[in-house]
């Protein structure tokens, strides 16, 4: 009875048991199941939740197309038709007919422009085509080429439309966000624009192409709730023909030029001759002085001569390492005339560049530092003399002026009324004839030297504010030089009173109407110098800029000191001394990037501080260097700024600062396609229009300004020691 008790119990347990068994597997694999359910619903959850962003209603204003779709649904069988031009029509017609035979010359037009835009969301704006394809078909139709400007923002219905900065759209927004929303922020390149270049019929006019544009668009655009705006400027179309108007001031200065270098030539064959006529006399050389005046062969003589024992030839070093830092700088500026893709690289210096490029457009001061403190060394044997006051006041002003105007004079012709004519290009128009318009219109602003006190929407040669500056800056040197030297307690003190008055002006200006404290070099700027407010109110005006040039002049004073004392520096004291004031100096220099922060803070105290203090960094460099250099310190080292090499680039310093912009604007006028932005494009681009640039001013050197000059100087008949330094040195 146990025995089967015992095994039914058994039976029952393992009955239990393997029932449990199953029941948990049971339960095991349902749990299991729900799980893997919920996990699976949950990432099908995350991806139609990404996949839905743009589906919610604060997303579904935006185009169902994206924006290259809709421009190639706008030109994809573009023709200018919105026009009463009966010629326009007909050319138009004629257009069509011969693109549906496929006729060489119809082709070429529809192929050289793009109908499908690349990169705008990476910012390249510039859709250029082929301009030289285009302009090259002269029959049976001329084309033109016309270069348009699109914007493109929210349609008025798009009203709840959020705005996105660039930073924070990430990969799975909307791709208009970037477009859409674009935020027109100083320090980066627009993305709602694009530039199209585009073939069409020469008896078109500008204004045919726009109306036609904005017609097109419409169509597509403003289906899918986007607006465009579309300018044509009539300076954005060319054609192969020079159109530029010609007036007889072009060919009285075309012949004026071709005078001057036939003239030029003939003294350089006839001072050749002479130089194997033995039997010349020095007297028959003083009667020839004037026709070797114009003799390429003297002034380039002139021009690459050194004499090792000349104190001041370490003046010419600095001018060429300052030149040479300006000329990249203005390249910079030059770049955002060009069409650049990949704007981020170009972006890239506003936000960790490098800050020298940023805060330097007190660059001249050193220039002006220099012209102070040669401004007194010049003139010091002259107010010593025993000629009367006014010529020691007034002649030295005239001969300076004289020396002056020649290669200004020949800039400003040039300018006028040959460069418009001097190349082609999509750009060319834009960068040169505004500027030959300006300086027909205004030269004689330039000439009385005052065009530092005028709009510079009316000033020629728009860096030409430095040399009226420089004018206006030696009649004071001038004066108080003379004061100086008949009592230098007064003269020291009226100094110091005008050095005061120069660093609280620029406080009190920039304070009052609450201006930058320092010229920023942002993209409306590099876009268009002449409309910057601060440029006109806090960059040009002399009264604002004095600092560099006193202090050049005080530091004239103190040297002459240092040398009836017989003043010496060690070496070491020089190194030490020239690191430790350049750090303080530039740290104070580049304090200026501060102010392209975003959102920063407006304070009117802090640029009012940095707009006096600021132009007191590189004339303290200047002030430690002329120490040493006049007092030995520098040693072997000095032979960097005081060398066969440097020198000659130095006396060419007024004529490179004359023509390193027209340089520039050839070469960005020219431009016909999209060059790559970084650092590396910049560098070529500069070290190109650095050595233009000084090939270009060795040129005007040779065959205006040292001619010139040498008649000048039969004039006034000064020694040609004195001279020579003059010439040299006491010219930017």
């Amino acid at each position: 009875m146990l025995g089967i008790f015992s095994n039914r119990t058994i039976s029952m347990v393992i009955t239990i048991l393997v029932q449990l068994v199953v029941l948990c597997f049971f339960n095991c694999k349902v749990s299991s199941s729900h799980l893997l359910k919920n996990n699976t619903q949950t990432a099908i959850a995350k991806i139609k939740k990404i996949s839905l962003v743009n589906q919610s209603p604060k997303y579904n204003v935006f185009p169902t197309s994206q924006p290259a779709d809709l421009f190639f649904k706008a030109f994809a069988n573009f023709s200018v038709q919105q026009t009463n031009n009966t010629v326009c029509r007909v050319e138009t017609n004629l257009y069509i007919r011969h693109l549906k035979n496929n006729s060489f010359w119809a082709v070429k037009m529809l192929e050289s422009w793009n109908k499908y835009p690349t990169g705008i969301l990476n910012g390249d704006v510039y859709q250029m085509g082929v301009y030289d394809e285009c302009i090259n078909i002269h029959n049976p139709i001329r084309a033109q080429y016309c270069l348009s400007d699109i914007v493109i923002f929210p349609a008025p219905s798009m009203r709840d439309f959020s705005k996105f900065e660039s930073e924070n759209i990430n990969s799975y927004h909307n791709a208009w966000h970037q477009i859409l929303g674009w935020v027109d922020y100083h320090d980066q390149s627009a993305r709602n624009q694009v530039n199209f270049g585009i073939c069409i019929p020469s008896s078109c006019s500008f204004t045919d192409l726009q109306n036609t544009l904005q017609m097109k668009l419409d169509e597509v655009f403003l289906s899918e709730n986007v607006k465009t705006v579309v300018t044509v400027k009539p300076t954005m179309c060319s054609t192969s023909n020079d159109e530029y108007h010609t007036t007889h001031w072009y060919y009285i200065i075309s012949i004026i030029f071709y005078f001057i270098f036939f003239l030029c030539c003939c003294a350089t064959f006839y001072h050749f001759r002479i130089l194997f006529d033995y039997k010349d006399t020095k007297k028959k050389n003083e009667n020839q002085r004037i026709i070797l005046a114009f003799s390429v062969i003297k002034n380039g003589k002139e021009l690459l001569s050194y004499d090792k024992n000349n104190e001041l030839n370490h003046f010419n070093g600095y001018k060429v390492f300052t030149m040479i830092f300006i000329l990249f700088g203005h390249r910079f500026m030059k770049l955002t005339n060009i069409p650049l893709s990949t704007p981020e690289n170009f972006e890239y210096i506003y936000k960790d560049g490098l800050p020298i490029l940023l805060t330097s457009m007190n660059l001249v001061d050193p220039f002006f530092f220099m012209s102070g403190f040669l401004t007194y060394v010049m003139l010091h044997s002259t107010f010593n003399s025993k000629e009367p006051l006014w010529m020691k006041l007034f002649m030295p002003f005239v001969y300076r002026i004289l020396r002056m105007l020649p290669s200004y004079v020949a800039v400003i012709a040039f300018t006028a009324q040959i460069l418009p004519h001097f190349g082609d290009g999509p750009f060319w128009k834009q960068n040169t004839w505004n500027e030959a318009d300006i300086c027909n219109e205004y030269w004689w602003i330039n000439l009385l030297y005052i065009n530092n006190f005028i709009d510079s929407k009316y000033q020629c040669l728009i860096a030409s504010w430095y040399i009226s500056c420089d004018v206006q800056f030696y009649i004071i040197g001038v004066i108080l030089g003379y004061i100086y030297t008949r009592n230098r307690k007064i003269g020291i003190g009226i100094l110091s009173f005008f050095l005061i008055i120069s660093l609280l002006i620029p406080f009190y200006v920039t304070y009052t109407q609450k201006l930058d404290g320092l010229l920023k070099v942002d993209v409306p700027f590099l876009l268009n110098p002449r409309s910057s407010i601060t440029f006109d109110k806090a960059y040009k005006p002399s009264y604002l800029r004095a600092t560099p040039f006193l202090v050049g002049l005080a530091m004239a004073f103190l040297i002459e000191k240092l040398k009836e004392i017989k003043f010496k520096m060690s070496p070491t004291t020089a190194y030490i001394g020239i690191f430790s004031i350049t750090v303080i100096a530039m740290w104070i220099q580049f304090y200026g990037s501060k102010f392209y922060q975003r959102h920063r803070p407006y304070s009117a105290i802090e640029n009012a501080l940095y707009a006096s203090i600021s132009h007191c960094t590189w004339p303290i460099i200047g002030c430690w260097a002329s120490i040493c250099e006049s007092t030995g310190g520098f040693g072997p080292a000095g032979k960097i700024t005081n060398n066969r090499f440097v020198v000659p680039l130095g006396r060419l310093s007024y004529c490179v600062y004359l023509v390193n912009l027209i340089v520039m604007t050839i070469s960005t006028g020219s431009e016909r396609k999209i060059l790559h932005s970084s650092y590396q494009t910049l560098i070529h681009a500069w070290i190109y229009d650095t050595f233009k640039s000084y090939l270009f001013a060795a040129v005007l050197y040779l065959f205006v300004d040292a001619p010139i000059s040498d008649l000048i100087r039969i004039v006034f008949r000064r020694k040609k020691r004195t001279l020579t330094i003059q010439s040299n040195l006491n010219r930017k």
